[in-house]
């Protein structure tokens, strides 16, 4: 068994690019605030980049126990979709802890609203790729994707349309 990569508060100081948009925006002071943000949702985010009806596949196909390859049970997707909403929630969280640690008295500055629009959309994203591949395991087809690519908008034969 590997050991646990353990990231603290100066590797993601280090890490983090300071110079690329948003975050070249980010008061020196305020920071801490987005490392600590970073450290709540550690990885999460990676859990949902190319997540699709193949990853609940793979989970109802096997699950290991003991490093041993198992037949799955029917909790096998169940487990995996808790998981998964359970690191929507952690994500939702971070980002509702760090919106009240940077919100003046008048909103938050106008660096914190991009961020956190940002984050919001990825974790906006993260909700639809996960609600799509369950919908897409147990039926078939989820429909229309309301896709970022497109600015949030369906794309049409002959053009595209914003639903909001």
């Amino acid at each position: 068994m590997e050991p646990e990569l353990t990231l603290t508060a100066a590797d993601v100081e280090h890490l983090t690019d300071w110079g690329a948009p948003p975050l070249d925006a980010v008061p020196h002071e305020m920071r801490p605030d987005i490392v600590a943000y970073y450290l709540a949702i550690a990885g999460i985010p990676d859990c949902f980049d190319s997540l699709d009806d193949g990853d609940l596949a793979l989970a109802a196909g096997c699950s290991a126990t003991d490093g041993h390859a198992t037949p799955a049970t029917p909790s096998s997707i169940d487990s995996f979709v808790r998981a998964h909403l359970a690191m929507i929630d952690t994500w939702w969280l971070a980002i509702d802890s760090l919106d009240a640690a940077v919100r003046g008295p008048y909103g938050p500055p106008p660096w914190a609203q991009k961020f956190v629009k940002g984050e919001l959309q990825s974790l906006f994203d993260a909700t639809t790729a996960l609600q799509r591949a369950v919908i897409t395991h147990h039926h078939g087809s989820a429909g229309p994707q309301l896709s970022r690519a497109y600015g949030y908008q369906y794309a049409l034969s002959n053009g595209t349309v914003a639903p909001f």
